[in-house]
């Protein structure tokens, strides 16, 4: 087929008439060839007939009176017809009576029993019985005539019909050539010549070639209207080179303009860029000597200087965020707004906005409620910092514009079967927008009325950037309001592929929402304050006890839920607060804490736990804690959570791993912890954590190769809680996988977690050992 595809028109006609009269013609003189070939059978047949009857009618008289003799001479009349084959001449009782056969190897053919037959044997042979009548009574057969002639003859006929008949059909298709050259020179020629001039019009790009016209058929018509489209053609681009000059003169005066704008535009980035440097530079020392300044004076308690740094303070961080601001909207309208789209913790992103805004809420006299409507998942895919950026802008904007009444901030997760997204509503009962004004409140440097900055301030730039943030996130943001009614906005944005997250159940997150705590009042708060740690593990126990001892409290320490409750009823005046590691050998926390519950004791209880799954917040609760922390510890967090559960706000929030501590890589073979570097307490616990690790990391070997999955799932638990204590993040994650995988009991994934263990600790690197010294 890729063959004919290919030929040329002239060729293909000579080939589909020539298949096309050769078959009809062919086929015609088969037929006809195959009815003579009948018709000569049937004429074989009847001619073999007459001449039985003929011998038949002659051999009565030699069976009457069984005269053999005559009977063989009366079948040699057979030799005068060169087809017969056999001859057989047989009594009534079809017993052979006389024969004749031409060839002597051929063997007698047995008569067909019956009366008489005649037909065409395989179409070789054709054969005849007839009975043999008594030639006084024709009613009374005395014998058969058995005839058998071959088909030589007929079969040559035969071969010279097909053979005649091919050559007709050749010689048909010679004849029928002819008149397909003529026609190819009338119609392909012509053809052909149209198709060679359009070539060479493409060739050249020469729309002034002509094609000559000829005739004044329908070829000839085919001319004129090919002529009469290039003469179109030449026209329409003599149009379209005019036009192109005009759009080429067009587009260098709109490339010298926008050089001139876009010249104009990156001399006012480089000055916003250079005025920023400028302003960051003297902000920062104020608002890091009225840090310093507000702990010393903090310390001195002396109240009125404590209140003019506050100011001081507070205007530096204000003026601070319009600058952020300004700079985000000069990023988003030069289109340089980088997204970092990482693994995210939804519920601690808008829960560390709400805790901040909650102080500006309560001064103003305002209710800031946040709940979720749908499970929590415990990651999404999204840019932490420019989300919680926008919420702050939405939430912030939602407090400034609401007199009295309340904020609510309602979340939930949208999921089809390919997207999820994460919606957030933000509902106040202030002033309201007029339905008007909606629209224009996502312009930059616009307010919905003048008199509204006047009272309430601002640049107008907090609405833009968040719904320009929102839909690079993947989503929008969109308002519905009415004057005196409040406004609601709603912010969605994409959260990525949850397929397999961890859900955690709704109203789980009320709890974590707290009030910040200043961290100089927190840790003036803890001094004096008495606490018992009760952990097992001896690197956590440390560093708390260290933490905590900094700050001014007296810490008082057990090694599991059976020596605390000796502790307990050893002291007559009550704790301030129990630190409790939930699991811990002899007596674990979940038991000690009930026991502490069941004998009335007052003290908050904060439960110390590496598990961070769904249901585990409610377990620690069910057994009387107060609230939770997550390992591993960070400073910070433990101190405003222990400062706030002083000053009753009650639960405290839940860190996520974003707000671990990280791990300080110095190159790919060291590693080194988190904690201070310069602090002899803090790295006496480094050194003695890792020294245990070694110890551990055997006692683990020995588990797996025993199959104790039990102890090694215990040793692992020690890892998860105690490594990033001591400043090794990455050990607190590998040692949750190898906890598991020990639960799971999967030997080679648990050698392989081991294996993984043993390459951090060859590459942990203390600081005050010698360099290239590995522990």
């Amino acid at each position: 087929m890729q063959l004919l595809r290919n030929l040329s028109v002239r060729w293909k006609l000579i080939i589909f008439v020539s298949i096309a009269v050769g078959f009809s013609l062919l086929g015609s003189c088969v037929v006809l060839a195959r009815y003579q070939a009948d018709m000569l059978k049937r004429n074989k047949l009847t001619m073999l007939e007459s001449f039985a009857h003929m011998i038949a009618f002659n051999s009565a008289g030699t069976l009457s009176f069984q005269d053999e003799v005559a009977a063989n001479d009366l079948l040699k009349a057979a030799r005068s017809e060169p087809s017969i084959e056999v001859a057989c001449l047989y009594d009534a009782e079809y017993r052979m009576f006389a024969q004749y056969t031409r060839n002597k190897t051929v063997g007698i053919i047995p008569p067909v029993h019956g009366e008489s037959y005649s037909g065409i044997e395989e179409d070789r042979y054709a054969q005849v019985l007839i009975p043999v009548k008594d030639d006084f009574n024709e009613s009374e057969t005395i014998g058969y005539l058995y005839v058998v002639s071959n088909l030589d003859d007929v079969q040559s006929l035969k071969a010279q019909y097909y053979s005649t008949a091919g050559y007709a059909a050749f010689i048909g298709v010679l004849l029928a050539v002819i008149p397909m050259l003529y026609l190819h020179h009338s119609v392909s020629s012509p053809m052909l010549r149209l198709a060679t001039t359009a070539q060479s019009i493409a060739r050249r790009n020469d729309f002034s070639i002509r094609v000559t016209e000829d005739r004044e058929d329908e070829v000839g018509q085919l001319y004129h209207a090919f002529n009469t489209l290039l003469d179109h053609v030449e026209a329409y681009k003599a149009e379209l080179l005019e036009a192109q000059n005009d759009i080429l003169n067009a587009k260098r005066a709109a490339d010298e303009a926008r050089d001139i704008a876009e010249e104009a535009n990156l001399s006012k980035s480089c000055f916003l860029a250079n005025m920023s440097h400028e302003i960051r530079t003297p902000l920062t020392g104020i608002l890091g000597f009225a840090d310093l300044m507000l702990k010393d004076v903090a310390a001195s308690e002396s109240q009125m200087l404590t209140d003019h740094l506050k100011v001081i303070k507070n205007s530096g961080t204000h003026l601070l965020e319009l600058i952020n601001d300004i700079l985000d909207i000069s990023k988003i309208e030069s289109g340089k707004l980088e997204y970092e789209i990482i693994e995210s913790n939804p519920h601690q992103v808008i829960s560390d906005a709400i805790s901040i805004l909650r102080v500006r809420a309560l001064e103003r006299g305002i209710t800031l409620n946040y709940r979720w409507i749908s499970d929590i998942p415990a990651v999404i895919y999204t840019d932490p910092h420019r989300f919680r950026q926008t919420l702050m802008n939405l939430i912030g904007n939602a407090i400034k514009f609401t007199d009295e009444g309340t904020v609510s901030v309602r979340c939930s997760i949208d999921e089809t079967e390919d997207s999820a997204k994460l919606v957030v509503h933000i509902i106040d009962s202030g002033i309201g927008i007029p339905t008007d004004k909606i629209e224009s409140i996502f312009d930059p440097f616009t307010q919905a009325d003048n008199s509204v900055t006047r009272k309430y301030g601002g640049t107008g730039l907090g609405l833009p950037i968040s719904r320009r943030i929102a839909i690079g996130l993947g989503g929008s943001l969109f308002a519905c309001s009415q004057v005196g009614a409040g406004s609601t906005f709603k912010l969605t944005i994409d959260a990525g592929d949850l397929t397999g997250v961890t859900r955690m159940q709704q109203g789980a997150a009320d709890a974590l929402i707290t009030v910040p705590v200043d961290p100089v009042e927190a840790e003036l708060s803890l001094k004096g304050r008495r606490i018992l740690l009760v952990e097992d593990g001896e690197t956590n126990r440390k560093y708390i006890s260290l933490v905590l001892r900094r700050v001014g409290a007296w810490v008082e320490t057990a090694e599991n839920g059976a020596l605390s409750l000796d502790l307990v009823k050893k002291h007559e005046k009550p704790f301030d607060v129990i630190l409790m590691d939930m699991q811990m050998p002899v007596m674990d926390g979940y038991t000690a804490a009930s026991r502490l519950r069941e004998m009335n004791y007052p003290a908050p209880i904060v439960a110390l736990t590496a598990h961070a799954m769904k249901g585990d917040d409610q377990k620690c609760y069910q057994a009387g804690c107060s609230s939770y922390l997550t390992k591993p510890i960070d400073a910070d967090v433990l101190v405003q959570s222990l400062a706030r559960i002083m000053e009753g706000q009650g639960h405290i929030p839940v860190p996520d791993a974003d707000h671990s501590p990280k791990v300080r890589k110095s190159s790919a073979r060291k590693i080194f912890s988190s904690l201070p570097a310069d602090d002899e307490f803090f790295q006496e616990i480094v050194r003695e954590f890792v020294e245990k690790l070694h110890e551990q990391l055997e006692l683990m070997h020995t588990a797996l190769s025993r199959g104790t999955y039990h102890e090694l799932e215990q040793l692992a638990h020690w890892l998860k809680g105690s490594g990033g204590t001591a400043g090794f993040a990455i050990l607190t994650e590998i040692g949750a996988e190898l906890e598991k995988k020990a639960k799971e009991q999967l030997y080679d994934e648990c050698s392989e977690r081991l294996n993984t263990i043993q390459d951090i600790l060859n590459c942990i690197q203390l600081v005050d050992a010698p360099a290239g010294l590995s522990s």
